[in-house]
């Protein structure tokens, strides 16, 4: 933490140094990103992986302790988040001050219990939920984004069901992130528990 808020500070710095003519720094801050993307990664301990293995597997692992709490980021709200930037760069450096040619924000769209996400994500796709023998210790993670929402004039859309709906409906991609995991795909591609079809990414 010590580290980050010298960096911080630092390039604050830098920015007040150069004048009216200095860069206006905006630093957003993100939680666990959760969305469909060709490069979004599926090893994580949420939603993403939950629907991957849901339909891969018939089960959803729970690899995080179920009393963990965490922030999650849609990611369409993260893509709104930043055009909302590059949109009012104004707003966000609208003094010469030392503090508000350098900000950070925190980003976040809902925070959810470890636990509810996996029965949700299994009600929906009829797979059963698994728990690992060994968990780590509970964590709770919150953020406050009203910062952000005020200098932007932005509102988070996402919500758990959003993003399980996308997830669910866009499951051939998701699934096909797995490609990378040796344990699912070590000797074929893996077919849909519901409907017995094979799961290839949508190109």
């Amino acid at each position: 933490v010590m580290a980050l808020r010298a960096r911080e500070h630092a390039r604050a710095a830098v920015a007040a140094a150069r004048g009216a003519a200095a860069p206006r720094i905006v630093v957003l801050r993100l939680p666990t990103v959760v969305g469909v993307s060709p490069r979004q990664r599926s090893d994580g301990d949420l939603h993403m992986a939950m629907v991957r293995d849901a339909y891969v597997e018939g089960r959803v692992h729970v690899a995080a302790h179920p009393d963990s709490r965490r922030v999650v980021l849609w990611m369409t709200d993260l893509v709104g988040a930043v055009s909302a930037v590059v949109e009012m760069a104004d707003v966000a450096a609208g003094s010469t001050r030392f503090g508000e040619r350098f900000q950070t924000y925190t980003l976040g769209s809902f925070d959810v219990v470890v636990a509810q996400a996996a029965n949700e994500v299994a009600s929906r796709t009829g797979a059963i939920v698994a728990h690992r023998a060994s968990l780590p210790p509970a964590v709770t993670c919150e953020l406050n984004t009203t910062a952000f929402s005020r200098a932007f004039h932005f509102r988070f859309q996402g919500s758990q069901g959003a993003v399980i709906d996308e997830l669910v409906a866009s499951v051939a991609t998701v699934a096909g992130h797995a490609r990378e995991d040796a344990r699912v795909f070590a000797t074929r591609a893996p077919r849909c528990r519901v409907c017995g079809g094979p799961l290839e990414p949508v190109a």
